[in-house]
């Protein structure tokens, strides 16, 4: 914050102020120690970050004010108290800049610890200024010797760029801002004990006595705004003023601020000076809506004279036929069309600037101009004018000059507004001109606004053109007639680029008894033909006997009809030429001016019609072409099976598109041949079946071997062209584009039209686009038909497996057992232990293989699991019936290799059980439970039976059984295994889980 002290009186001991600065850092500590410098006497630096030393350098010093850098923290509310508490008498001044200490500040001031405030936004002092009005600061302020003396209340005032003042209670001032006093043009020191009248115009001051009053009467704070001329220029103020009330709460003075907004107000002039503005030109546009302009000349000239305060209105007229102007004031209340002096065109000052491309013109008038018409003007005593063109196209008809008796009264800001009107007036006038002569053109005129009707009903462009044509025909008669639009041909070169050709296509005509061979017929413009020059020129061109001036004329289809007289008018939208219309007459010269000017005032409705017909269509066929490309995008995903798919693909864009034809030929690199066709539109019966063809020759032979595709829109003029069907195909227009998989071409995608200039350039965007997903779409097919091959191999290969691991464990078994019974051995009923042991692992195995085969090698459940082997243990030993199962059931599941080696840990613990806790039970319990802790199972599996021996609790006990069971836990499923005795053998087992 910056503080600027204003005062000129030197340091003093006796009468400098004693401040207390408490600031958070000392960049602005000593901005503020510099800047109070000259009014202090004695300045006390404390930071506020450290109340201890705040109460140390308080103490019982003597304080007159201080300056706080408000800073939002907790220990802010015990610096204010601590300072109440020691110098509950001194003005506290906050110097507060951030936006967002408003609401805490205001409670401080409320709570009365804080007595006023220094701010730098304007808007934050206005908004807390009645709050500071406390009991100790209106006492302050209510000494006025107080006020006068204090330099830092200067500093204060001086800061405030707007209006700030305090009265006291008979409304004489006792402090005024520095801007207070400069406006006032009185130094602050001669304005105390002064009032009103003594510092302001008597006016002003008038209304600052009634704003006093105001709040006498209010006993509350009022806003207003006050006006102020000076020096011939006003200024507008908004005031704010509250009461100072004294401890009784009677009134003991004012405190008012009062803020510029004069630019607030000239933007609002400004602004209302356009609202004006524009309303004028409303008015004047609806008066000019009439088929009599005369009737609408006072209403124009009130609003001319309301925007620019001039004296005299002239409209100038050309009369091309004569070549003379026509000027006639406006000004005068008995002017019409028929009024006026006429001058020659070489007489006229107001249309020789306009007729050399001088869009406007500010003069001044003297009495030596060279024109005749200007003569006339400062005769009457005009010494200044502007003169407007009025334009129909590009042709001037006339000016509207406006003229002022004082010298450069007028400003070029007025020109575009003055155009505005020019433009209105030229339209009216136009339309006087169609309307006003006889009979006939009146008639013509009204056909003219029923025919644009009658072309703003249709959007559909062939209904447009045909209206069009009917329409035409009631306004200006015709044998023959083509309406012709302006587009592009696009063609490949044989230097393999694509090269874009202006040309006009007849898309519509009347009279010619072959139309629908002229259909599509295109002239290239360039070439000499009377086409060109309308188009080129974008005017009307007329021509007496065209097939004596364009031999062409004198050969099909033009000579056919026998014309001669041969009109050409262009069709503009926006002053974008769109194309022509050519009408056609046998009688020779029958065409004139007056012709072309009904026509082109047709044409350019029709060129509306049409433009608006083709955005239509436009956005239709790119609604249709997106939603042709999303459902491509979805039968490419959701087909799968490769021969429906493309027939489902042709399918869908030739609906979509409606195309004659389309096809679409996958590309054999190996024998370089295109094939496995799909076919789509009227041509496809005309195909044999497998029909295939050299990938080396035509149009889709160039998009193959160059990776890029083709646009033809004549083929018969490329000789490329190829017509590789048996039987004739009537093929115009033809587009290539390749299926590429990154850089390779895997195919062709060809669309065929039977006219000529069928294609643009968003057909080549739209199917470039549909031939990437249709390449994509043929890869997926060609995967997903590989996938379904190799998972039908892998699945006879599989179930092959099974069937001989089957046999090869049912072997096994049998072998085992014929050995049991068959080898003799010593030690017989140690043998035959050994063997039912190893033919219970065995057909634990088998069990497993088969509950896993049967699941197609998914996850299995482990209790499931557990009661299968321990069945298929039991049936080892038949003798044993004197043992039921107690298992749990669980959701747990466990891989196939978990599921295998399991299987050989649960039949060790079921032959161990069989073994040795059945001897001297009469019934033997065998249970198992599952759960899963921190994503480990644990599987708990025990016997009632005599328990295990200490040799085995300690796991030092080696045979088969147990190293087996210990290697497969702890070795290959990565577990812990603990034994135990609780009423009978207790193995705990605990593993990951995996699934």
């Amino acid at each position: 914050m910056e503080l600027t002290v204003l005062s000129g009186k030197e340091k003093d001991e006796e009468f400098g102020m004693r401040v207390l600065l408490i600031c958070s850092s000392s960049q602005l500590s000593n901005k503020i120690d510099h800047s109070i410098k000259e009014t202090a006497s004695k300045i006390i630096k404390v930071s506020s970050a450290d109340p201890k030393q705040l109460k140390n350098k308080l103490g019982k010093t003597t304080i007159d004010i201080i300056l706080i850098d408000f800073i939002v923290e907790k220990k802010s509310m015990s610096i204010f108290e601590e300072i109440q508490k020691s110098h509950p008498n001194v003005p506290v001044i906050l110097l507060l800049n951030e936006e967002d200490h408003i609401n805490k500040i205001s409670k401080l001031l409320e709570s009365q610890l804080v007595e006023s405030i220094m701010i730098d936004q304007k808007e934050q002092y206005l908004t807390l200024l009645p709050i500071i009005m406390k009991k100790k600061y209106t006492n302050w302020l209510q000494t006025a010797g107080y006020v006068q003396c204090s330099h830092f209340m200067d500093t204060f005032m001086n800061m405030i760029p707007d209006f700030l003042y305090f009265k006291d209670k008979d409304c004489k001032y006792l402090a005024i801002s520095q801007a207070f006093a400069e406006f006032s043009q009185i130094p602050k020191e001669e304005c105390v004990g002064k009032d009103d009248f003594d510092l302001l115009p008597p006016k002003l001051a008038e209304m600052c006595k009634k704003s006093d009053e105001k709040v006498l009467q209010k006993s509350g704070m009022i806003t207003i705004e006050e006006t102020a001329n000076i020096d011939q220029e006003d200024f507008f103020f908004k005031t704010i003023k509250a009461p100072i009330l004294n401890e009784q709460k009677k009134f003991n003075g004012i405190i008012g601020l009062s803020i510029d907004i004069t630019e607030h107000k000239k933007v609002e002039k400004t602004l209302q000076k356009l609202v004006d503005e524009q309303q004028i030109i409303s008015d004047i546009a609806k008066a000019l809506n009439t088929l009599e302009v005369s009737d609408a000349f006072p209403v124009l000239v009130e609003g001319l004279m309301r925007l620019t305060s001039c004296e005299s209105i002239n409209l100038a007229l050309v009369h091309e036929r004569n070549n003379t102007v026509k000027i006639i004031t406006l000004t005068n209340h008995s002017s019409s069309l028929e009024d006026g002096e006429i001058f020659f065109y070489s007489d006229s000052g107001l249309i020789s600037e306009l007729s050399n491309n001088v869009l406007f013109n500010i003069k001044e008038l003297n009495k030596d101009s060279i024109f005749l018409d200007e003569k006339y003007l400062y005769k009457r005593g005009w010494r200044s004018y502007i003169n407007i063109p009025l334009y129909i196209g590009r042709v001037i008809i006339g000016s509207i000059c406006l003229a002022s008796s004082k010298r450069q009264h007028f400003e070029s800001a007025l020109v575009p507004i003055l155009q505005q009107v020019a433009n209105f007036l030229a339209s009216a006038l136009e339309n006087n001109r169609l309307f006003e002569n006889e009979q006939r053109q009146r008639k013509q005129a009204n056909t003219l606004r029923e025919s644009a009707l009658v072309l703003t009903e249709a959007l559909n462009l062939e209904e447009v053109i045909e209206r069009i044509l009917a329409q035409l025909q009631k306004v200006v008669p015709y044998d023959s007639c083509t309406v012709q639009l302006l587009g592009s041909e696009f063609n490949t070169d044989q230097n393999k680029k694509m090269t874009k050709h202006n040309v006009v296509e007849i898309v519509g005509g009347r009279g010619f008894s072959n139309i629908s061979n002229l259909i599509g017929l295109s002239f290239e413009i360039g070439s000499n033909n009377p086409n060109t020059k309308v188009i080129n020129s974008r005017s009307t061109f007329i021509v007496e006997d065209i097939p004596l001036e364009y031999s062409d004329f004198n050969r099909a289809p033009h000579n056919e009809t026998g014309i001669h007289s041969w009109m050409g008018v262009p069709m503009l939208v926006r002053k974008r030429i769109i194309g022509m219309i050519a009408l056609d007459k046998k009688k020779i010269g029958y065409y004139t001016q007056q012709h072309a000017q009904i026509a082109e005032a047709f044409t350019a409705q029709a060129a509306v019609a049409i433009e608006n017909a083709r955005l239509f269509e436009a956005e239709r066929k790119r609604a249709t072409q997106l939603a042709v490309v999303n459902q491509v995008a979805r039968k490419a995903v959701s087909i799968l099976e490769p021969s429906h798919l493309l027939q489902e693909i042709v399918d869908s864009i030739q609906k979509g598109f409606n195309y004659k034809n389309i096809i679409l030929l996958q590309y054999n690199q190996k024998k370089n041949e295109l094939g496995n066709i799909a076919v789509a539109g009227e041509f496809k019966d005309l195909l044999p079946e497998n029909y295939s063809q050299d990938a080396g020759i035509g149009l889709m032979g160039w998009t193959i071997e160059n990776g890029k595709s083709i646009l033809v829109n004549d083929v018969e003029k490329d000789d490329r062209y190829f017509m590789g069907f048996p039987r004739y195909v009537p093929t115009q227009s033809e587009l290539c584009v390749p299926l590429k998989l990154e850089d390779q071409v895997i195919g062709v995608l060809d669309v065929q039209e039977t006219k000529i200039n069928a294609f643009e350039e968003s057909d080549l965007i739209a199917m470039e686009t549909l031939a990437d997903q249709i390449a994509v779409a043929i890869d997926n097919a060609r995967l997903y038909k590989q996938a379904q091959k190799d998972s039908e191999t892998k699945s006879v290969l599989l179930d092959e497996v099974n069937h001989r691991v089957k046999n090869n464990l049912t072997g096994i078994i049998g072998l085992l057992y014929s050995a049991r019974n068959n080898t003799p051995v010593n030690n017989s009923e140690s043998y035959k232990e050994a063997m039912n042991d190893m033919i219970g692992r065995v057909r634990g195995l088998a069990s497993v293989h088969n509950m896993l085969s049967e699941s197609e090698w998914a996850p299995l459940q482990l209790s499931y699991l557990v009661e299968q082997i321990v069945q298929t243990a039991l049936r080892t030993y038949p003798d044993q019936k004197n043992i039921s199962l107690a298992i749990e059931h669980s959701s747990v599941k466990v891989t196939s290799n978990q599921a295998h080696n399991l299987a050989l840990v649960i039949n060790e613990l079921v032959t161990n059980t069989i073994k040795y806790a059945t001897k001297d039970q009469k019934k033997t319990i065998i249970s198992f439970q599952v759960s899963v802790e921190n994503d480990r199972i644990i599987c708990i599996f025990r016997d009632n039976g005599d328990g295990y021996p200490e040799e085995v609790l300690n796991l030092e006990s080696h045979n088969m059984g147990f190293d087996l069971i210990k290697n497969i836990i702890q070795g290959i499923l990565h577990g812990q295994l603990e034994l135990s005795n609780d009423h009978g053998a207790v193995t705990r087992i605990q593993f990951g889980l995996l699934v």
